[in-house]
């Protein structure tokens, strides 16, 4: 058994982009459906996200992993096509439903996004609802340790923010309070179990341009 110190040793050595999904209908009460589309809106940040990173990363050595609701998979599918990475659907990293009191069925998308790697999700879908915070953080925590040395999620909002808590903090034993910082398809960065970006934005109300972020993006790439 790995020792508690090894095991610290070996979280923190790990690089992760983390991406909360793009605007959904559901976030802005436009639809009740928990798998529900993202806007026209949403899909200008999964662009702006997707020119960014495809811009100012170099993501030749990262792997990149989505939540199998749609919201994940559309935002998903938008970088995967600037970035040319095969996203890998991955329950462990699907929404926090801590806050609703019922069960919701979720569909094998599949037939939409074939070219994602779906082996590990039933073709009969998933089923969700409220858990225990103990089962939350310890799926997450798997999540966490089967990732590879460099990754890039694409994941909700609470799962998100749990995710960055793991990734600077290997000794984490609760889940942190929600925070308004992790707003729709902002992205955060932990490098080596430092937290060296939480909740950027872009600005999404205007088509990517990379003057705006070279000078940000310099200094990021030299902690």
């Amino acid at each position: 058994q790995e020792s508690k110190e090894f095991q610290g040793k070996t979280m923190i050595s790990k690089e992760v982009i983390i991406i909360r999904h793009a605007r959904s209908n559901h976030n802005i009460g436009k639809t009740n459906d928990l798998d529900g589309e993202i806007t026209s809106f949403g899909f200008k940040q999964a662009a702006n996200v997707a020119d960014y990173l495809s811009s100012e990363f170099d993501l030749k050595e990262y792997s990149f992993f989505t939540s199998p609701f749609l919201r994940c998979l559309q935002t998903s599918a938008v970088i995967s096509e600037k970035t040319n990475h095969i996203p890998i659907v991955d329950e462990n990293i699907k929404e926090s439903l801590n806050h609703y009191n019922l069960k919701v069925s979720i569909k094998n998308h599949k037939e939409n996004f074939p070219n994602f790697v779906w082996d590990s999700i039933d073709e009969k879908g998933i089923e969700c609802g409220p858990e225990f915070n103990e089962h939350f953080l310890n799926r997450m925590l798997n999540f966490y340790h089967s990732l590879p040395e460099k990754s890039v999620v694409v994941t909700h909002g609470l799962p998100a923010i749990l995710l960055v808590n793991i990734a600077s903090n290997p000794m984490i034993r609760s889940i942190p309070v929600w925070d308004y910082s992790i707003d729709n398809c902002s992205i955060s960065v932990v490098k080596k179990g430092r937290v060296v970006w939480y909740g950027r934005n872009l600005y999404h109300e205007f088509d990517y341009n990379k003057d705006l972020y070279y000078t940000d993006i310099h200094d990021l790439h030299k902690k």
